[in-house]
């Protein structure tokens, strides 16, 4: 067991303390980061079944989660934000030995993409001005390679999507040489949406054939019902198809928490059900990014101190779980406790750091 302070001292009730619990968080990782700052490797290692340099590329991006909000906001000052833009820089440098590496099909770097896109979405005048032209240009590269290659047709897509945004809106491509690909990556996931009076919101994690059947956290907190409500935080008002796609997302999010709430406790505790119960408290991203979006959900949690409650009783449970730390402060694989039974071949040490998504709300 792991007291850390700052996390399971932690109260979760105002603003301030989401910032020092994620002081608390990122802090243990900076000695595992590189000498250029773009790679973050946890020991003792495991295998996951996509190559070392990507899952050190996880733990550099997943935090970005939370990264993103103290950057936007000026705070985190305990947290030398420098190491994260000097990381953006090595790795995506070709010349540089911290480089992340060129994409292929299917490639794990294609999800961690989508935090980067978040932060350069959320925070670019904390970003980009701080690069130099030929980081900006190695950064759009890099970034770009996500366009060339296959990928799960799943909730990959919306990392498509957001790269594409982040291209245009933070590093000065022009929209129409990525509209072909939005428009492709809309309609692939629009074809994941549940019909009939029974939906309630729900997208399937792919297509639904009698090999593939999917529906679990990943169709709300994790990823694609997450994603909508950051689209809408995002969204360009001035844009009519933004703004049509952006108030379909907030019907869907609406009519999908009115039952998601029952997944969770009065004391906070979500079901453990479905892929990647070691994303821990990522369950609770929905909220958070309700929150950020100002979207109107459904009774009974229609009021945004209801919404806040949620999110922070699911905090407050996590935090009376000392046993997710390992002595140094870094999230084990598990759940309330280290269990490699919990991960998947697609986890890695740095995986976990996921969970960071519900730190979006800051």
């Amino acid at each position: 067991m792991a007291t850390i302070s700052g996390f399971t001292d932690n109260h979760f009730q105002s603003r301030a303390d989401f910032v020092r619990a994620a002081e608390a968080l990122l802090k243990p990782l900076l000695k595992y980061t590189s000498p250029g700052s773009a790679r973050i490797r946890f020991r003792p290692a495991n295998a996951a079944l996509f190559d070392d340099v990507a899952a050190q590329l996880e733990g550099f991006a997943r935090p970005l989660w939370a990264i993103s909000g103290l950057m936007r906001s000026g705070t985190g000052d305990n947290l030398d934000m420098s190491t994260w833009l000097r990381g953006l820089e090595t790795g995506t440098d070709p010349t540089h030995p911290e480089y992340w590496g060129d994409l292929k099909a299917h490639d794990q770097r294609m999800v961690e993409m989508e935090s980067i896109a978040f932060l350069l979405l959320t925070a670019p005048d904390a970003v980009v001005p701080q690069l130099n032209t030929t980081a900006q240009q190695s950064l759009a590269g890099w970034l770009r390679q996500i366009n060339k290659h296959d990928m799960p047709q799943n909730n990959w897509l919306w990392f498509r999507v957001f790269v594409n945004l982040a291209l245009v809106r933070a590093l000065g491509v022009p929209r129409d040489e990525v509209q072909p690909v939005l428009d492709d990556a809309f309609e692939r996931l629009d074809s994941y949406k549940v019909d009939g009076p029974e939906a309630e919101g729900w997208s399937t994690d792919g297509a639904w054939t009698d090999f593939t059947k999917q529906a679990d956290y990943y169709s709300g907190s994790f990823a694609i019902q997450f994603a909508q409500l950051l689209y809408v935080s995002i969204a360009d008002g001035s844009i009519d198809e933004e703004a049509k796609r952006a108030a379909r997302f907030r019907e869907e999010a609406k009519a999908f928490s009115a039952q998601y709430w029952r997944y969770f406790d009065a004391n906070g505790a979500a079901i453990p059900f479905g892929r990647s119960l070691t994303y821990r408290f990522a369950m609770s991203a929905f909220w958070a990014a309700a929150a950020v979006a100002g979207v109107e959900l459904a009774e009974p949690v229609s009021n945004l101190g209801t919404v806040k409650g949620m999110l922070l009783r699911h905090l407050r449970w996590w935090a009376a779980q000392p046993d997710i730390f390992s002595q140094d402060g870094i999230l084990s694989i598990g759940f309330s406790y280290p269990n490699l039974y919990m991960s998947e071949e697609y986890n890695s040490p740095q995986s976990v750091y996921w969970c960071l998504k519900s730190f979006n709300v800051m």
